[in-house]
């Protein structure tokens, strides 16, 4: 089932990044009340940029997917579960709610046309389980699952997960990395996978530990790296002193600090063939009277060629990136300086992108969110810009054929001044230039 949704006007801006790009924004209300905004972000595109998904991952109000070859449609919104990454074909993962009496459960699954298909869950897993991320031909999804643990006084915590897809038996087969060997050590409550590779073999995500702290976490060849401190970093995770592990809680900033140490809080949420994205902080000289201290908050670009770390202050997160000179999140990156998304596009006239979540290498294509003002609560909407200034040959070989083709790629007169759109095509360019 499709559903059609209101547009916002679309809006064609010029944009400095490229040459010839043209944006159009595309934002969408909700189908379940069509007077009101569609409530929160997109979060990735396929990998082939076709389709793109997205989600109220706070209210848990609804997700969606965009077939980006018709923006202006949502192709299918549900309220049945959370969808979070999407294969080339289509084909989404996510979790999928269920209720009993009065408690939910979310389980790993896949969606395809509007069906949800569990997938299996680990044994022990305890009935909480989460699909995160899929590898382009969908053979590979990673997630994490709440299972049982020996070592922890609740008997459970959180683990990653890969499913693979087996030929053989035509399912997939999940693999739970919970055994001694992997490094998550006593003490860790769990590590929460984010985000994969497009390849398949690195995860990345934050890892629960016991100090109150969420520390950036990747599992490399089936083994985790944390970073645990801000300069060292231990092969063996966890070395912290007793006075870090128990302590009364002080605030530093509105964040629990460590009598004697160091709180540690970060995450990677975005990991591409050669860099992972995301946040990490610190706080030094914590002093034990009065919880005073200095807190610093980066976002951050993790090298993994070269175990290299970019810390850009007063940014917040990087949500998304292309490499190690642009990185996207609240605003744009370079080691230029920071502006705003729109400025950065050389976009005039759109509504501001005020977050961004994925983009594509090209920019072609860029998703996440603006913020919109409801009962006086600042809330997020899903919001869309892609550039069509430069369509494939093979889509206006017809219409360039049947009109006079009076400018080059510059918009410059090649020929007798004639009004209207022109089709103009260089080579295998093509753009539309537009004569007043």
């Amino acid at each position: 089932m499709k559903l059609r949704l209101l547009t916002t006007a679309l809006l064609v801006a010029a944009c400095s990044a490229s040459a010839f790009a043209e944006y159009k924004s595309f934002t969408y209300t909700d189908p379940t009340e069509p007077s009101l905004n569609l409530m929160g972000h997109f979060r990735r595109f396929s990998d082939n940029g076709r389709w793109l998904v997205g989600g109220d991952y706070d209210l848990q109000s609804g997700s969606y997917i965009v077939d980006t070859t018709n923006p202006a449609e949502l192709y299918y919104f549900t309220n049945e579960g959370e969808f979070y990454d999407v294969a080339d074909d289509g084909m989404v993962v996510g979790t999928h709610f269920t209720v009993e009496g009065e408690a939910k459960y979310e389980h790993a699954a896949i969606w395809r046309d509007g069906v949800w298909t569990r997938l299996p869950e680990p044994e022990d897993c305890r009935r909480r389980s989460f699909a995160m991320s899929v590898t382009p031909d969908g053979k590979r999804i990673a997630g994490y699952a709440y299972c049982h643990a020996s070592d922890v006084e609740t008997g459970n915590k959180n683990y990653p997960v890969v499913w693979d897809w087996d030929e053989a038996t035509q399912s997939y087969i999940p693999t739970c990395y919970n055994g001694p060997e992997v490094g998550i050590a006593e003490g860790q409550l769990g590590f929460y996978v984010w985000d994969m590779s497009p390849d398949g073999q690195v995860l990345g995500g934050t890892m629960a530990v016991a100090a109150g702290s969420h520390l950036q976490t990747l599992l490399v060849n089936g083994k985790v790296k944390v970073w645990d401190t801000w300069e060292t970093r231990y092969n063996e995770p966890f070395q912290y002193k007793d006075s870090i592990l128990y302590f009364d809680n002080y605030y530093v900033n509105g964040l629990a600090d460590g009598a004697y140490g160091e709180y540690y809080e970060g995450g990677f949420t975005y990991i591409n063939d050669k860099y992972a994205y995301g946040y990490r902080t610190v706080v030094t000289n914590p002093n034990y009277e009065d919880g005073s201290g200095t807190y610093n908050y980066y976002a951050t670009i993790y090298n993994m060629e070269t175990d290299e770390f970019t810390d850009v202050a007063r940014l917040g997160a990087f949500a998304c990136g292309i490499d190690d000179k642009l990185a996207f999140g609240t605003k744009v990156w370079t080691p230029s300086g920071q502006k705003a998304t729109n400025a950065y596009l050389g976009c005039q006239g759109l509504k501001a992108i005020e977050g961004v979540y994925d983009i594509k290498k090209d920019l072609k294509a860029v998703a996440g969110c603006y913020n919109f003002t409801y009962m006086e609560d600042s809330m997020e909407s899903p919001m869309l810009l892609i550039d069509d200034s430069l369509t494939p040959v093979e889509n206006v070989v017809e219409a360039a054929t049947t009109l006079r083709q009076t400018f080059d790629l510059a918009g410059r007169r090649a020929a007798e001044k004639q009004r209207g759109i022109h089709i103009v095509r260089e080579g295998d360019k093509v753009r539309k230039v537009v004569n007043k």
